[in-house]
Parts: C-alpha cells; sequence; structure tokens
C-alpha cells in the first residue's frame, strides 16, 4: 500500500516532466519556425529575376535578357525554336533575314549583333544579355515580321537551387516557379 506522500510526489514529478516536455516541444517548434523564417529571408537575397526587354523603333530593334533580381541567374536551358520547332540559336534565323535585308537594300543596316546564352551561362545581378540589336529600317521590319514565330524559353535557378522558367512569347507574364529545369 502507498502512502499519500508518495503518491502526491509521483504526481508533482509526473507534472514536472510533462511540463519540461511540453516546454521542450514548444522551444523545438520554434526553431524550426525561426529556421524556415531565415532560410526565407536568405533566400529573397539571392533571388535572379529574368525579363525580356524589346525597344523598338522604325530602324532599330534591340531584345535584351535582364536580371533584376539581387542574385545571380544560373541558367540551365536555353530552348530557342521557330515554329515551335528547336533551333540551336538565334542567329540561324536573324543572319539570313539581315543579309537578305542588305542584298534587297543595298545595305541599310548599320549595325547588327546576335548573341546567345547556353546552359551554364550566369546572368549578374542587375545585368543584362542582348540577344539582338539591329540598326537600320529595312532589317529591323524583316524581324520583326518573323518575331511572332520565335520563342525563346529560359529556365534559370538561383544559388539555392529555386528554379524558375521565363518565356519570350509570354514576356508580360511572372516568371514560372518550377520544381527542376527540364533536360534538353
Amino acid at each position: 500500500m502507498q502512502d499519500k506522500g508518495q503518491v502526491r510526489a509521483l504526481r508533482y514529478d509526473t507534472i514536472i516532466a510533462v511540463s519540461a516536455l511540453l516546454i521542450s516541444a514548444i522551444t523545438s517548434a520554434s526553431v524550426v519556425y525561426q529556421s524556415h523564417v531565415i532560410s526565407q529571408q536568405f533566400s529573397a537575397t539571392v533571388w535572379p529575376y529574368l525579363s525580356f526587354e524589346t525597344t523598338r523603333d522604325a530602324s532599330h530593334l534591340s531584345v535584351n535578357l535582364r536580371n533584376a533580381g539581387v542574385g545571380p541567374a544560373l541558367i540551365r536551358t536555353a530552348d530557342f525554336t521557330l515554329d515551335g520547332k528547336r533551333i540551336p540559336s538565334l542567329s540561324v534565323v536573324v543572319d539570313p533575314i539581315v543579309r537578305q535585308a542588305i542584298r534587297a537594300h543595298s545595305g541599310g543596316v548599320k549595325r547588327t549583333l546576335v548573341s546567345t546564352i547556353e546552359p551554364g551561362d550566369v546572368i549578374p545581378a542587375n545585368q543584362h544579355v542582348a540577344l539582338v540589336q539591329v540598326e537600320g529600317a529595312q532589317a529591323t521590319q524583316a524581324l520583326l515580321a518573323h518575331a511572332p514565330r520565335l520563342n525563346l524559353s529560359v529556365c534559370y535557378c538561383s544559388l539555392l537551387g529555386r528554379c524558375w522558367v521565363e518565356q519570350f512569347k509570354d514576356s508580360s507574364a511572372e516568371p514560372r516557379d518550377v520544381r527542376d529545369c527540364p533536360k534538353t
């Protein structure tokens, strides 16, 4: 038979033990939540944000891919398409159009620049890549006529591995968050 003093001591011990477990659980939950918040805040400090910028007038066309984010954009895939079919680069389409404009109009092209982006490239924060720059009315008009047939889809990631896809044809939309960049 147990003494009332032992029963009370056992109950106090149980209450103290349960209280300690409860406090430990609350502390653990707080640490996990704080870790999550810190991780999100750190993620925001390395977040890239790619967008296409197009400027044009009657004799000038410029298409840039700009990183307006605060962290570098690590390019994982860059797919150029013409009428939905994959092409190796923009120069496959732009160069013949510009050459034809030069032949048809005895020059008229003052300057042409076509560059590309490839997997493994990095676009630093607040920097851009000039994809196409053309000066000359005939070449500009010819390229603008072909523009609806062209697309560039870029999948890029942050330093922490979070990835997004941005498309030229859908440049008004926000980059789409993706789990991982597709393999090409």
